[in-house]
């Protein structure tokens, strides 16, 4: 599975060195501030993140990769394990970065600001799974799972908006200064975060096909 992790990690190089660069000139920019500014830099590593991943992911459905790589004498469970840490690694840099700007910046006052980052690293991989998840249902015969899910997704969607909305629920979809963070927030979005990748581990190894 390492040689595999490898491999997509020197096929996506120049990607990653982009998104990276990205967040780290933010970072530097930021410096000239306060704490303040973390909030900005957080914005950034979110949307380079999942704009980065879904180009990389495009490319790599456009050459077939999945097709080449479930071709190889490599059991499927290992790949979609592979896959799914390429992304947790990806991410975790940039968390990794956003955890710097915080130690070099941090504050008594400001302390708490660890969990909006910690939640914002569990927000962008949950994000990102359901496409991930959307992109494999895509493989199945039937395509009514692709059209439950778009279904199930939206009414998810459209009842925390309203909830939030309407105060019923708290703002745990907005990030900012005045929406800040706890503990709790940090695990749950982690937590969900988990339980969606191992949803996504679950559906690729039971696609009915690689090729379109």
């Amino acid at each position: 599975m390492g040689k595999i992790l490898k491999a997509e990690f020197e096929y996506n190089l120049a990607g990653i060195l982009i998104g990276y660069s990205i967040v780290f000139i933010s970072f530097l920019i930021g410096l000239n501030g306060d704490m303040e500014n973390i909030y900005g830099i957080i914005a950034i590593a979110f949307l380079t993140f999942f704009i980065s991943s879904g180009i990389m992911g495009s490319e790599s459905d456009k050459e077939k990769r999945d097709r080449l790589l479930t071709s190889l004498p490599i059991p499927l469970k290992k790949y979609s394990i592979a896959r799914l840490l390429f992304v947790f690694i990806y991410q975790f840099g940039m968390f990794l970065i956003l955890l710097l700007f915080y130690l070099l910046k941090v504050t008594p006052e400001t302390v708490s600001v660890i969990w909006e980052i910690i939640s914002i690293n569990g927000c962008a991989l949950l994000f990102l799974s359901f496409f991930i998840l959307y992109s494999d249902l895509k493989f199945f015969r039937s395509k009514y799972y692709c059209y439950i899910y778009l279904i199930v997704v939206l009414l998810i969607v459209v009842l925390l908006i309203m909830g939030m909305a309407y105060k019923v629920i708290p703002m745990v979809l907005v990030f900012g200064e005045n929406f800040p963070k706890t503990y709790l927030d940090a695990i749950i979005f982690n937590i969900m975060f988990f339980v969606m990748y191992y949803l996504c581990f679950i559906v690729y190894n039971r696609r009915n096909s690689f090729l379109r």
